[in-house]
């Protein structure tokens, strides 16, 4: 029904900058119907490409089953947080099929003693554009009255003041639980240019900061950043959420040639795009490079022996260009320990599970953004869940008896400690692990009987990648 609002925002504009505080319905995607758009139903099918330099059709709706979407949280801020000289006046604007109806009111904060330390509050009603007259006239009463009266309890006892500090300290909780899947091994991927970024920071930014763009490399992990950048990893952390949290940078697994890389499920091409990658590599075609990630394919695969540097430079940068805009995602390998005719466990089966649920539950809360753990990850889950077990080795049996014991002793480790229940990626084992890659792959190759591998996403760096498209 039209009577009813899509959405109720309530913004805020002072010394610190615009900000959405408060939005009803929360939506967690503000991505546009995506049946507006020409799709496949298997997303990693080949298709024409005639079929994809058609230029695909905006959508000219911002309603998606009966709430607002399309617009992040930071348009809505940009659009509802009006000039100074706008205040006090009917605020109207149509963004295709909605109407946003409020009241902007400006109110000199109580605990504010400085000059000009007023600030603006809008709280703004999200209607259907064909909404009558007379029901767009009864919300913009409605946010008037509202603002007059959150005016009255700011000036009385600083109401509106205390209820802000809550709603902020909320928001950057809520983006500090995004930050607990922050790993060392992860890296950085700016979604604007250094420079650009540097140019745009104030005259009294933290030094820190600075260091941390000027060190930047998205083939650099967070824990060599702050190596490079002289900072504790605990600073580095801090300082990559609060660039997240301006959707000025992703996290994402640093560029190497062992990454794998297929086009992301969601990928949309647009005429835009193709023109921007245009600009960016002339005489390169993106809907060729596309193709060639039709299916998961590594760095290395891509690259040629005998290609000159610049020609691997290129392609590393593609890849971060498609990586800016979506368009690849990185596959990791997971490793499952699955008995099978020749191996099964010497431990009791329900005792092991018991034993990998409990390293889960406690290697959870391992990295921490405010402190960092003492010892290393392997000394920690020893300490956690090896001091009662006894020193019992898989009773593997192969017909292949070339198999060394210092390899059935690295499976058994791994296995008890639980990295190959399914739940970790082989970046995630080296690095906790100290292991290189060449000894796991030996491994999953001589015990490729029982070890099932499988390739997806890091849960923990699709976590970002949600919220930034929030």
């Amino acid at each position: 029904m039209e009577i009813h609002p899509l959405s109720i925002i309530l913004v805020k504009s002072d010394s610190k900058g615009d900000r959405l505080l408060f939005r009803y319905p929360h939506m967690t995607n503000h991505v546009r119907d995506s049946s507006q758009y020409t799709k496949r139903k298997n997303p990693y099918s080949l298709t024409n490409m005639e079929d994809l330099l058609q230029s695909l059709p905006f959508p000219t709706s911002n309603i998606n089953n009966g709430n607002l979407t399309g617009l992040t949280d930071e348009v809505l801020s940009t659009l509802f947080a009006v000039k100074p000289e706008l205040c006090e006046q009917k605020f109207e604007l149509k963004v295709n099929d909605v109407r946003f109806v409020g009241h902007p009111t400006l109110v000199l904060s109580r605990g504010l003693k400085e000059v000009n330390s007023s600030m603006l509050f809008n709280i703004v009603f999200a209607l259907q554009a064909q909404a009558s007259h007379s029901i767009v006239r009864c919300y913009y009463d409605l946010s008037k009255r509202l603002g007059i009266a959150l005016r009255h309890e700011e000036r009385r006892c600083g109401f509106l003041t205390d209820e802000i500090k809550i709603m902020v300290s909320t928001h950057d909780e809520i983006a500090g639980r995004c930050l607990n899947s922050l790993r060392p091994y992860h890296g950085i991927l700016l979604l604007t240019e250094p420079l650009d970024l540097l140019e745009s920071l104030q005259i009294d930014c933290s030094p820190a900061l600075k260091r941390l763009i000027q060190m930047y490399n998205p083939l650099k992990s967070l824990q060599t950043l702050a190596a490079n950048s002289d900072l504790t990893l605990a600073q580095v952390f801090q300082l990559t959420g609060h660039l997240i949290y301006w959707a000025k940078a992703t996290i994402i697994y640093p560029l190497c040639e062992s990454n794998v890389y297929v086009i992301s499920s969601d990928a949309i091409l647009t005429s835009q795009l193709l023109d921007s990658f245009s600009e960016h590599f002339p005489g390169v075609c993106l809907l060729q490079v596309i193709n060639d990630f039709s299916l998961p394919t590594s760095i290395s695969q891509k690259l040629n022996p005998l290609s000159q540097p610049h020609q691997q430079t290129q392609l590393v940068k593609i890849i971060i260009w498609l990586l800016k805009n979506h368009l690849l995602l990185q596959l990791h390998t997971y490793v499952r320990y699955i008995p099978m005719a020749y191996g099964r466990l010497s431990l009791d089966t329900k005792d092991q599970e018991i034993c990998d649920t409990d390293v889960i539950e406690k290697s959870g809360s391992t990295w921490s953004l405010n402190e960092t753990p003492k010892g290393t990850p392997t000394e920690i889950k020893e300490e956690l869940s090896l001091t009662d077990k006894k020193d019992t080795l898989y009773d593997y049996q192969s017909e292949d008896y070339d198999i060394p014991s210092d390899d059935r002793k690295l499976l058994d480790r791994l296995c008890r400690l639980g990295y190959f229940n399914g739940g970790y990626h082989l970046e995630e084992i080296m690095y906790l692990e100290n292991i290189r890659r060449s000894q796991l792959l030996q491994l999953l190759d001589k015990f490729r009987d029982v070890l099932i591998t499988s390739e997806c996403e890091d849960p923990a760096i699709a976590l970002f990648y949600s919220q930034l498209d929030c």
